[in-house]
Parts: C-alpha cells; structure tokens; sequence
C-alpha cells in the first residue's frame, strides 16, 4: 500500500467515525425529545412511548432494503443516502414546531431513523474493508469509542437546549407568564427543533464531504475472495 491510498484511508476513516458519533447523538437525544414532547403536546406515558417505536420501528424495517442497496450501489452511496435523509429529517422540525402535532414528530423520528440505519449498516463493514484485514478490530474498537463521545455530548449538552426546567400545566402555570399557556408551548416547541437544525447542518456539511472526497467506492462483497458479478443481492434461504 502505497502512501498516497493510506492517507486516503485515514481521510475515510476519519469521516466513518464521525458517523458513529452522529448516530450516538440521535439515538441519546431520543429520551430527552420524549420527555419533551409529553409537554408540548401534552401526552401521557403510555403516548409517549410511541416516540421511541417510531424511531427504532425504522432498525426493523429497513435493514434488509438497505443492505441490498448498499450491494447494488456502495457504501459510499448508501452513507451519502443516509445523511441526506437524517438531515431532512432534522429540517422537517421547523415546520413541525409550527403545525404542533404529534404525528409530525413520529414522522420525523422515523424519517431520522432510517438515516441512521443507512449509516449504522455501511459503517461497521466499511471500517473493517478499509485498512490492512489485521487491524480491523483495533479500527472497530476505536469507531465505536465515538458513541461514547456522542452519547456524551448528547446528555450534557444537547439535552440543555431543550429542557427548559419548567415543567407547567395548564392548571400551574404562573398567572403572569407572558403570554400565557400558549407562549410558553411554543417556547419549549421551539426549543426541541435547534438540536435538530444542529444537527441537519452538520450532517449535509458531512453528506457533501463525502460527495466530493475521491473516496473508494466499495460495493458489499467487494472484499470477499472469489465474489461473481451475477451473485444475489440478497440470500432469502437464510430465513429457512
């Protein structure tokens, strides 16, 4: 390996990790969204649980369509995909802190979701193909130290700029809060989409690195001795 494709490599492998980091912060903001959202839209915990089956309906669904466009197309493809779609999903909460129902913010979590399922499905196999095969768990392992950094900074940080402190009622509020009920709603809607818009933003900054990076395009399989050309893109006799 010459020097020019290890300093490729070490290029690509600083972007995978910092997908590992954004999937950490999405998936650790979920709980602080939720608590959150029982306010806004004054839900119950038993509705409120349906946030979290919406975002992580999107790991059951999609994991298989994914993988075979990940075949068909590359990782490279499918990572862009995937961050592209999260960052819409991201985006998608300016309008839904205007409209204020429910069943947008579902929508949105599921949208974010499969973004992320892109991610989380190319990245693992990317960092193991690109590097000497050796060294690939010692890359997984560093990788995967990046949830811990996002979960981090997601806890400590993201999370203040949603939680307010003030949980109120209809029945507690402040007789002299400005504005009243439906000020103070808006203000912690308002507040749950700038993580968000945080985020979209980081991931089409990531997204058009990646378009324009001349990165390997490594379709699955690409690594495995003796792949064919007209293989399946995907095996169903596993489910036998």
């Amino acid at each position: 390996m010459n020097d020019n494709k290890k300093r490729n490599y070490t290029i690509t492998l600083a972007l995978i990790f910092s997908l590992f980091f954004i999937w950490a912060i999405s998936s650790n903001l979920l709980p602080t969204m939720i608590r959150q959202l029982m306010k806004t839209c004054e839900l119950n915990t038993f509705e409120a649980s349906f946030t979290e089956t919406a975002y992580w309906l999107a790991y059951f669904i999609f994991p298989i369509p994914i993988a075979m466009f990940m075949k068909k197309y590359s990782y490279k493809a499918g990572i862009i995909f995937g961050l592209l779609l999260a960052a819409l999903g991201g985006l998608l909460f300016f309008p839904a802190s205007i409209i204020k129902e429910y069943w947008a913010y579902l929508g949105i979590f599921f949208i974010i979701a499969t973004g992320m399922c892109f991610l989380e499905t190319a990245a693992n196999p990317y960092v193991t193909v690109l590097g000497d095969a050796k060294t690939a768990p010692r890359r997984l392992n560093l990788a995967q130290s990046f949830n811990g950094l996002g979960a981090f900074i997601a806890a400590m940080f993201l999370s203040k700029l949603v939680l307010s402190g003030h949980e109120y009622t209809r029945e507690t509020i402040p007789a002299d809060y400005v504005g009243g009920w439906e000020s103070y709603i808006q203000f912690e809607t308002d507040a749950m989409k700038l993580p968000y818009l945080i985020l979209a933003g980081l991931l089409i900054v990531i997204a058009i690195i990646f378009i324009f990076s001349h990165l390997p395009k490594i379709k699955e399989g690409d690594h495995e001795e003796g792949e064919r050309s007209n293989e399946k893109l995907i095996d169903f006799k596993v489910l036998k």
